[in-house]
């Protein structure tokens, strides 16, 4: 009895815990449709803004160009009237161009001769530049070669002395050697008499 009791406890149990989940889905269910139903809800009302906004876009569209009409038409009814002007304006500039076209090539010509000339003055100045750089290199050159050879005269000036210096010490010693040897033979004849 006791283990029925407690079967029936279970299944009990188990059903309103089933019955728990099934009002879990059902309340998931709902709060699903309700978001959907909100997204639509807001999707409609931002259709229907971007709608009004493209309108509006397109009534704006409309007057700019009707303004941008009504201005050109001003605008080309002064240009038909500038454009006369422009034509007078554009024969009196010619006659100055033909005008002035011989001056300017005239004076274009002794900027020519002018750069010419100068051109040739900087070629000489250069050309006597460079002369200078050769003397001065030449110089340069010679002074050196002279520093080489006295270097080498000095050199050889100094290993001969070192030289006689060598063989006056050699002699020296020879010298001694020998004052020793004939001080030694003296005093051992000394000894044997």
């Amino acid at each position: 009895l006791e283990f029925k009791t407690q079967v029936e406890a279970s299944k009990k149990k188990e059903a309103v815990a089933e019955e728990q989940r099934a009002k879990e889905e059902q309340s998931r269910r709902e709060e699903d449709e309700r978001r959907r139903e909100e997204e639509e809800r807001r999707g409609s009302e931002a259709r229907r803004l971007d709608a009004e906004r493209e309108q509006s876009r397109l009534e704006e569209q409309r007057h700019v160009a009707e303004e941008q009409r009504r201005i050109e038409d001003e605008s080309r009814s002064r240009e038909e009237q500038a454009l006369e002007q422009n034509r007078r304006v554009e024969e009196q500039r010619r006659f100055e161009e033909e005008r002035t076209r011989e001056e300017e090539q005239r004076r274009a010509e002794e900027r020519r001769r002018e750069g010419e000339r100068s051109r040739a003055e900087e070629e000489r100045v250069a050309e006597e530049r460079r002369r200078e750089e050769d003397r001065r290199m030449e110089e340069e050159k010679r002074l050196a070669e002279e520093q080489r050879i006295a270097g080498e005269k000095q050199r050889e000036e100094e290993g001969r002395l070192a030289e006689e210096k060598r063989m006056a010490e050699e002699r020296r010693l020879t010298e001694e050697k020998r004052m020793a040897e004939e001080r030694r033979l003296t005093e051992e004849k000394r000894m044997a008499e």
